[in-house]
């Protein structure tokens, strides 16, 4: 895996087993069967997740998960991360000249702020009336 990560583009890459056991390159592991991607990779399904604190090293990142088949059964799951330096950098905005907050809205319109900074950020309305931060 650790070629893979090389060459992929991705930070990290992980294989999560049908137990939610999560290997890294380095050969160690953790277990994330609670995490949604495993959750729904398990299920067949595909998609994107933020993780807020890794089991590994606490680190935010960012996820991009598949199921693996193999023989007509899903083995596992594969996710690429995106380390929370890695996305800044790419998500890097400035406007007239001033830097910008860059958040990340997930499918439940929940906000994720990637970069550091103080004060709050007014990301938009819950739809149940309440402003989010």
């Amino acid at each position: 895996m650790a070629e893979l990560e090389k060459e992929s583009g991705f930070d990290r890459i992980r294989f999560v087993n049908v137990y939610g056991e999560s290997f890294a390159s380095d050969g160690k592991a953790a277990d994330v069967a609670g995490r949604d991607y495993f959750q729904n990779g398990i299920k067949g399904r595909s998609g994107t997740t933020v993780v807020m604190k890794s089991n590994f090293d606490s680190a935010k990142l960012i996820g991009f998960y598949a199921p693996v088949w193999f023989h007509g059964k899903i083995c596992g799951v594969m996710v690429g991360f995106l380390e929370k330096q890695t996305v800044s950098g790419i998500l890097s905005t400035n406007f007239s000249g001033y830097p910008v907050y860059t958040l990340i809205v997930g499918e439940d319109y929940s906000c994720h702020r990637l970069l550091s900074g103080g004060g709050k950020v007014q990301c938009g309305q819950s739809g149940t009336g309440h402003e989010l931060y």
